[in-house]
């Protein structure tokens, strides 16, 4: 009888110690799994953190590429470092030059009421002056604009009508010797006034994007450049001339900076500066016939 209840103990004792040996497993094994789904969040949350650090360092060195192109633009390719692991390689491309087709203000959407110009005659590169003393442009221009298959609305809401147009063509010889003509090319009748002139709907292929309108053909001597402003609403601009080329228009900057495995690319547009701005906006020169 004493042997059957100390076999009966030891059974008992046998049965806890392995229950305790079970619970201890599964409290290791929980905390294995908490510890390394915690030492795996840490880990990538110190890679993403590094990740964005080595970003935000190849942005800034991207950034200081394109500040150090605008002031000394020059064709061609350059680079510099911000630090031994951290720098920059840009690249300029002259625009415009010898092109009969080309998108306004390198291809940037143009906003509302703001102008921007398409330049006929040549600059200066050292000093964005107008080379008065080269014979002023002699050409045919159009302009596109709007987006690809836009039609007017019969609505009230000038928000919801394709952009018209505003052109200001600036002629002259020399500083002194400067006119200007205004028109406003609207694509719609249903709400066109105020004198505005028809455009055609002619979709046409610049730049990669297909531009809805265009003015008609404008016959321009002694031509300087000319100021586009999109009225309703923001547009891209494209340009085509016929009988001659256009200058250059500007420079086209790419900059690209690398910080460790982070790679990050800017492009900016850097035209001529606006020249005779307060004068346009106001309408002090002499319109000619």
């Amino acid at each position: 009888m004493l042997q059957a209840v100390q076999s009966s103990k030891c059974k008992v004792q046998s049965w806890e110690s392995g229950q305790v040996l079970l619970i201890v497993i599964l409290v290791i094994i929980v905390s294995l799994t908490i510890g390394l789904s915690i030492a795996g969040r840490s880990i990538t949350n110190i890679r993403t953190s590094t990740e964005e650090a080595e970003s935000q360092k190849a942005l800034a060195a991207a950034e200081a590429g394109i500040e150090r192109a605008l002031q000394d633009t020059q064709v061609g390719l350059s680079s510099g470092s911000l630090s031994p692991l951290t720098g920059y390689d840009t690249n300029v491309v002259e625009v415009g030059t010898g092109a009969n087709l080309l998108l306004v203000n390198g291809g940037s959407l143009i906003p509302q009421s703001e102008g921007v110009d398409i330049w006929l005659a040549n600059q200066d590169p050292t000093n964005d002056e107008i080379e008065f003393s080269v014979p002023g442009a002699t050409l045919d221009l159009t302009l596109h604009w709007g987006v690809a298959g836009e039609i007017c609305a019969d609505d009230s809401n000038p928000s919801n009508w394709p952009a018209a147009i505003e052109v200001i063509v600036i002629r002259g010889t020399s500083s002194l010797n400067v006119s200007s003509t205004r028109s406003v090319f609207d694509p719609c009748n249903t709400h066109r006034g105020n004198g505005f002139s028809p455009a055609s709907t002619s979709p046409t292929p610049i730049g990669g994007k297909t531009l809805q309108f265009e003015t008609t053909n404008l016959n321009i001597t002694e031509g300087i450049f000319v100021r586009a402003i999109p009225v309703y609403k923001s547009t891209f601009i494209g340009a085509e001339v016929g009988g001659a080329t256009f200058p250059s228009q500007g420079y086209q900057i790419t900059s690209t900076g690398e910080s460790g495995e982070a790679s990050r690319r800017i492009s900016v547009f850097k035209g001529f500066s606006q020249a005779f701005l307060p004068y346009i906006s106001y309408g002090l020169f002499v319109p000619s016939n």
